[in-house]
This record gives C-alpha cells, sequence and structure tokens, in this order.
C-alpha cells in the first residue's frame, strides 16, 4: 500500500489474495482495485515488466533465451554484466544481446585476462551485440560511457552457423608423443600377509587386510566413520608387527624405483630379501606420502616385504612403486612394463598408465596453410586442456565450445602442445567399488557383497577424441 502511494507500479499475478495473516481482509482487495491485474502465465508478466528490463536475450529467430541467469554490477560510471548459460550439455545457441542504454562494451575474457571492445550498435535507446551461448558457458562485459571508438572493436559473429566439418583443417593423428609430469605408479593394494611370524595369509584389498588383523587380534572393525587417531586420548598399544608380502612382475629393467609409503621410518622395507635403508627423499601428493629409493629392479618376478609395527591404533594404507615404467592392469593383476612414451587418443589406462594420476603433455605437429586457426578438444576427460603454440601458451580448453584459438600462423609446420590434467581417483580413489556412485563417502572404500570387486574398476581419462585444427 505505501510503495503504491508512492507512485509505485504493483502487479496481481493470478487470483488476488482474500487473507492477510491467516484472516479475511477486504484491504487487499482494494489494492488490487488500484494496481494492475494480469493473468498468471509467462507471457502476461514479461510484457508487464518489459518497461523495467535492462537486458534481453533472444535467439536469431526471435525467441527469448530463457537459459540464462544474469547479474549486472555498478561501479561508478560503469556497469559489469555477467550472463551465465544454466545448460549442462546441448547444442550452442546464436542470441542477440540487447542492454539498456547507450553503451561502449568491452568483452572481459575470463579465461586469460585479456579485454577487449566489442562491436555494437545502438538503437532506440538499446546496445545490441550478437553472442553464440554454449552449454555451461559465460559472458562477462564491461559497460562504459566512454567512447572506445579509437580502439579497433572485436568483431564477435555467430559461431554455430557452419557446419564444424567445413572449418576443419586438420584432424590430429596418432599416436602422439608424450611426456608425463611425474613418475609413473604401480597401486600396491593388494598384499599377503602375516602376524608375528605365523602363517602366510591369502592375498588381501589393505582395508580389509587391516580388518582381518583386527578381528584376528580381538579388536573392533574400522568402518571408515572412525576418530581419527591423534584425536585418541588412550595410548596405543602394541601387538607386535604385521608383515605385508607384494609380487612384482617387471617385465623390463627399473632404473631408480621410488616407494612411496606412510610412515616409512617405522617401516622396515625388504626387497628380495635384502634391507633397503628407509631414506627419506621427499613427498609424492600428499606430504604425508614419503618416497624411499629402492635399488634397480631387473626383469622377472620381486618380492617386497613390509615390516610395521601394529597396535590398535594402526591403519594400513596403499602403497605405490614409482618410476619411467609402463603399468598393464588386467583384473585384479598388474605387471610392468616398457615406459609409456607415445599415446593413441583414448583412454590412457589402457595404454600403460591404468594408474597415473598426474599430467600429460601430447607434443603434437602439424601443416598448416597460412590462416588464423584454433584448436578444438571436443572429447577430453580430465579437469582441462592446457594449449602452447609454439612454445607460447594459449588460452585452456575447459568449457564449451572446448575451443582454443591460436592466432595467425604462418604456412609450414606447427608445434602444438596439449596437456591433460589429470585427477588422482585411479590411484586413491574406490578402484574396487563395482559401482558408480553420483557421492562418495567412506563406504565406498570399504562395500561389501555386489558391490565389490578385486578386480579394477578405474575411470577412463585422456584426450579420447582426436583434436581438430580449424580455420577461425
Amino acid at each position: 500500500e505505501a510503495f503504491a502511494d508512492a507512485g509505485g507500479k504493483v502487479v496481481f499475478s493470478g487470483e488476488v489474495p482474500e487473507l492477510v495473516d491467516a484472516l479475511p481482509s477486504y484491504r487487499v482487495l482494494r489494492l488490487a482495485e488500484r494496481s494492475i491485474q494480469i493473468p498468471f502465465i509467462r507471457a502476461a508478466l514479461l510484457c508487464e515488466l518489459e518497461a523495467v528490463r535492462d537486458l534481453e536475450v533472444r535467439t536469431t529467430s526471435g525467441e527469448l533465451y530463457d537459459n540464462v541467469f544474469h547479474q549486472i554490477r555498478i561501479d561508478g560510471d560503469d556497469q559489469y554484466i555477467f550472463i551465465a548459460d544454466t545448460r549442462r550439455d546441448g547444442a550452442s545457441v546464436d542470441c542477440r544481446v540487447r542492454i539498456r542504454g547507450d553503451w561502449s562494451v568491452s568483452f572481459l575474457d575470463t579465461s586469460n585476462g585479456d579485454i577487449k571492445p566489442i562491436r555494437n550498435c545502438s538503437d532506440t535507446g538499446w546496445t545490441e551485440m550478437n553472442w553464440t551461448f554454449h552449454p555451461h558457458g559465460h559472458l562477462l562485459l564491461k559497460l562504459s560511457p566512454d567512447n572506445l571508438e579509437h580502439v579497433e572493436p572485436l568483431e564477435i559473429s555467430y559461431l554455430t552457423g557452419v557446419k564444424l566439418e567445413e572449418h576443419t583443417l586438420i584432424l590430429l593423428d596418432d599416436p602422439v608423443p608424450v611426456t608425463l609430469s611425474e613418475p609413473n605408479a604401480l597401486l600396491l593394494d593388494m598384499a599377503e600377509w602375516r602376524l608375528n611370524d605365523g602363517e602366510w595369509q591369502p592375498r588381501e584389498e589393505m582395508l580389509r587386510l587391516n580388518n582381518l588383523v583386527r578381528k584376528q587380534l580381538g579388536l573392533s572393525e574400522y568402518t571408515g566413520f572412525d576418530a581419527q587417531p591423534w584425536t585418541r586420548k588412550e595410548s596405543a598399544k602394541q601387538y607386535g608387527y604385521i608383515e605385508l608380502r607384494f609380487n612384482i612382475d617387471a617385465g623390463i629393467f627399473i632404473s631408480a624405483p621410488m616407494l612411496a609409503i606412510e610412515h616409512p621410518e617405522d617401516t622396515d622395507i625388504i626387497l628380495d630379501g635384502q634391507q633397503v635403508s628407509a631414506a627419506d627423499r621427499g613427498w609424492w601428493v600428499d606430504e604425508a606420502i614419503r618416497t624411499v629409493p629402492l635399488p634397480d629392479i631387473d626383469p622377472g618376478m620381486h618380492e617386497l616385504v613390509l615390516k610395521i609395527p601394529y597396535r590398535s591404533d594402526t591403519s594400513l594404507e596403499w602403497c605405490y612403486l614409482l618410476g619411467d615404467f609402463g603399468v598393464e592392469a588386467k583384473g585384479h593383476h598388474a605387471r610392468i612394463i616398457k615406459p609409456v612414451r607415445e599415446l593413441g587418443w583414448g583412454d590412457w589406462t589402457l595404454q600403460g598408465l591404468p594408474f597415473y594420476t598426474g599430467n600429460v603433455t601430447y607434443h603434437c605437429e602439424f601443416d598448416a596453410p597460412e590462416s588464423a586457426v584454433a584448436v578444438r578438444v571436443a572429447d577430453y576427460i580430465g579437469a582441462m586442456v592446457g594449449v602452447r603454440m609454439n612454445g607460447q601458451k594459449r588460452s585452456p580448453v575447459a568449457f564449451a565450445p572446448y575451443q582454443s584459438e591460436l592466432g595467425h600462423v604462418t604456412e609450414g609446420r606447427q608445434s602444438l602442445d596439449l596437456t591433460l590434467f589429470g585427477n588422482r581417483f585411479n590411484a586413491f580413489g574406490a578402484v574396487h567399488l563395482s559401482v558408480r556412485l553420483t557421492w562418495a563417502g567412506p563406504n565406498a572404500w570399504r562395500s561389501r557383497g555386489d558391490d565389490w570387486t578385486y578386480e579394477y574398476n578405474l575411470r577412463p581419462i585422456g584426450i579420447i577424441g582426436a583434436p581438430r585444427i580449424i580455420r577461425c
């Protein structure tokens, strides 16, 4: 009532309420009589609010594009508009963006920090420009009353009106030389075991093995929801020693391997019957995981034994053999093979890197005519793809349309490095869980019944489909 009395515009959409504070009231009816009443439908509401609209996005067919959220911030005489496409997938959509007022518009590229003026036009009190919205994409604009005509503006034209094949210059071939950002890893998560020089027990996964030891000692099982050791006030009781025996199948000579393990200072490390000095050479992935140098390993079968003091608070963890080698995983077994020096497009877990969780750089080369080009990496599994063209860093590929502008190239041989940023799942995730979950808690590592598998259930990772060099 006060807002209407002050000249505000009040709109009733749909039926007029009859109750105020749960009691019948005619005040709302009297307010509605001097306000605007419209049906409870989208078109009527949008039409009524048109006079106060600051932003409009329509497709090339003229329909309102309703898959975007936006936010406007005012900074002195300038304004900033952020527009986000809320779709997770689907095709790109060509749109016309209209902003109320006469503005000079700059595009703020959030992938590299560049700021570029956009060519636009002003008509009947609106500033207009073309833009192509991609699934989970966004547009960040700076609106300024300043005249930016002295700067060559960026021409944003429709990007999806042509067939991709017509702009593809080259489909990058494989295999491709690669380099790894860190040593490859052989996961040591299943071992034979014995307690205090007893009989050797069959091979078992480490978390399950730990509960078998606790059961043998009359201790309660670990469930994954237990208090962390440093929260316990009582002193831990020692029950002797647990020995873990890993069989390492080496198909090649391994120079200077490393063992990644927690608490090496408390562990006797025995390789093929010989004691190994637990010299700490720093951490790998996590500061709690230390690396210990091992002697060179010849081709053949080898036995690695870890002898660890066992206390009431001991938690046995997975270990890792690190080095310059490849790994072949089949079922619940893995063997060491020749180092990975090249990869084909596709899942790298099937190409010698099943437990590798670092980054991989694909070193590509191609011949191109003189042209402005981009690389399109539309099919990859990983965090993102870093891009370097002839040694120069370019915008990474992380969002649709999964494309990085490479600039104008001269005719001839070009060098393109694509770095797939990995994740740590295949070395630390629930690789024995037989089902896929949308959310994983401690039970994902301690599944039972049909939800458990001894075989390695790894997640695909890598540049899956061949990248395209396209003409811009």
